[in-house]
């Protein structure tokens, strides 16, 4: 159960709080907490190609993609993105003379890279 739920609970159930109420508001709050949370989600990543993160637990798949811890600094993050738009970026490969099928698997790649960043920010302002 959230504590935000019980908290609220125990407020509503009187000066001195019920118990009832408190375990009444943390099934409500948890419920609401996790219908809008998934609504926010959805609808800051409404790209077809950002499915695949989806699967599972999202926000670790997307730190696997950019392979760095979930602990990890913001700046240690940010630099790992950087480095990996850097190297996957098509404008990148095609400079460096790379082939058609090379820059494709680049532009998908980058694809990644940019929703798992978008997702790791996001997450992090909202403090989830």
């Amino acid at each position: 159960m959230g504590w935000k739920g019980f908290a609220i609970g125990m407020i509503a159930g009187g000066a001195r709080g019920s118990w009832i109420g408190a375990i009444a508001g943390a099934l409500i709050g948890d419920w609401l907490e996790r219908r809008y949370f998934t609504r926010r989600r959805a609808s800051l990543f409404s790209h077809a190609s950002s499915d695949y993160i989806f699967e599972g637990d999202s926000l670790s798949s997307a730190y696997k993609i950019l392979s760095v811890r979930p602990d990890a600094p913001y700046e240690v993050v940010h630099a790992a993105y950087r480095e990996l738009a850097k190297k996957y970026h098509p404008d990148a490969m095609k400079a460096e003379g790379a082939s058609q099928e090379e820059i494709a698997a680049a532009a998908e790649k980058m694809v990644k890279v940019n929703d798992a960043w978008k997702l790791i920010q996001a997450s992090r302002k909202t403090g989830a």
